[in-house]
């Protein structure tokens, strides 16, 4: 990832027994949209999650356990609006990271071959949740 992220616009994973592909967009300070990802491969049910104007993801958790490694088993995003998932099935040992303070996850980075096999987060310290006029 080039340019840091300002806020995070749209999340693609893929899953099915397990989380098989991670995909998002973000936009940078001047506006412009970039696309990072996928890691793993793009196989099972693929998921779109669109963030609305105001939208800000706060919380990601999950589970992770052996599948032909160790992988992740299943992931659920939480928003400042609502929650998603969770992705791929609930197996293994659970996570649970939220974005400390008045911080929002702005954008991700991972490893995968077949399937993610970890997973990271970056987190800028304040919300970027912008005021929607109508």
């Amino acid at each position: 990832m080039g340019t840091p992220p300002h806020r995070l616009d749209s999340i693609a994973i893929c899953s099915d027994t397990t989380v098989n592909s991670l995909a998002f967009s973000y936009s940078d300070h001047q506006g412009w949209m970039h696309c990072v990802g996928p890691w793993g491969r793009q196989s099972g049910v693929h998921q779109m999650i669109q963030l609305g104007p105001s939208e800000i993801l706060t919380e990601v958790s999950g589970t992770f356990g052996q599948f032909s490694s160790d992988v992740v088993t299943s992931l659920t995003l939480v928003t400042n609006a609502k929650s998603y998932g969770p992705f791929g099935q609930e197996k293994g040992t659970p996570f649970h990271t939220p974005a400390q303070g008045n911080g929002s996850i702005v954008g991700f980075y991972g490893r995968a071959a077949w399937f993610l096999d970890a997973m990271g987060l970056y987190v800028s310290p304040e919300q970027k949740q912008m005021n929607v006029v109508e």
